[in-house]
């Protein structure tokens, strides 16, 4: 059994599904605890933290959605064209492409840069400050409540609002998110992986830069696998065109289909 480390190099993001946090501990600081850190409440009020909890909250519930949205897809079923190389490109539903993933993807990452050149202390904080922070702001912020209400997402109550039961499955899915894109220096990246039982996964993954993201797989065989499934196909997102790069094209996979997701698209190369 031998692994390899794929690398992609696009302007993508990672993201998965499949966060570890704990948002029942939503409560802010008391006033003395907060004002005893200056810094803190400087954060937890600056337009770039909301900004930022705004921009990934709506690229992760999009990403629910898309994940969701191509479990329905039969790709025997959808316009495929040929082209005249042999490359594919496979035109996914339009609720797919109206997601924009890529624009969203983008957006995180300045917001997140942002927020990291306004208040660089972010890189060396704890865990249990970050946590905090964001709690504070989540939970005290006008301009997050209504962009939560506005997508009827209620943080209090996890069961009255029914996109949030579409969506979620936990509140853990909700903010964990953001604790982790806040605490990791590399920029948001994502690989989409087909596997050969029909279903898909959006995978996130550390040491992603603005032009390079890595997935590790598996292989047996001459055949992939992740998370102990067979993957038949693999994707990475760009944001301004399906062509691939010189490193994409230097680390294709040679056992499955490699492909680009961009505007609503997948595109084989």
């Amino acid at each position: 059994m031998n692994s390899v480390l794929l690398k992609n190099g696009a302007k993508i993001f990672s993201i998965f599904m499949f966060f570890t946090f704990i948002f029942w501990i939503i409560g802010c600081q008391s006033d003395d605890e907060l004002e005893s850190t200056s810094d803190n409440a400087a954060i937890t009020n600056s337009t770039e933290l909301e900004e930022f909890i705004i921009a990934a909250s709506d690229l992760q519930q999009s990403l629910i959605v898309f994940e969701k949205e191509l479990l329905k897809v039969k790709l025997s079923d959808v316009e495929t064209e040929v082209n005249a190389d042999g490359s594919k490109v496979i035109y996914l539903p339009a609720v797919i492409g109206s997601l924009n993933i890529e624009q969203k993807i983008l957006l995180v990452n300045q917001k997140k840069q942002a927020l990291y050149d306004k208040y660089p202390q972010l890189a060396s904080m704890r865990r249990e400050e970050i946590v905090k922070i964001i709690d504070c702001c989540v939970n005290n912020s006008v301009r997050v409540s209504t962009f939560f209400d506005e997508k009827n997402i209620n943080i209090h109550l996890r069961t009255t609002r029914s996109f949030f039961n579409e969506s979620y499955s936990d509140m853990n899915e909700l903010i964990g998110h953001i604790y982790n894109w806040t605490l990791s220096p590399d920029y948001v990246e994502v690989n989409i992986l087909a596997f050969s039982d029909g279903t898909y996964a959006v995978v996130q993954t550390e040491g992603s830069t603005a032009h390079e993201t890595s997935i590790e797989l598996t292989v047996v065989n001459n055949t992939y696998y992740y998370a102990g499934k067979q993957v038949v196909a693999i994707a990475h997102t760009h944001r301004d065109s399906s062509n691939p790069s010189q490193t994409d094209l230097d680390s294709r996979l040679p056992y499955c289909e490699n492909y680009i997701y961009y505007n609503g698209a997948f595109h084989s190369f």
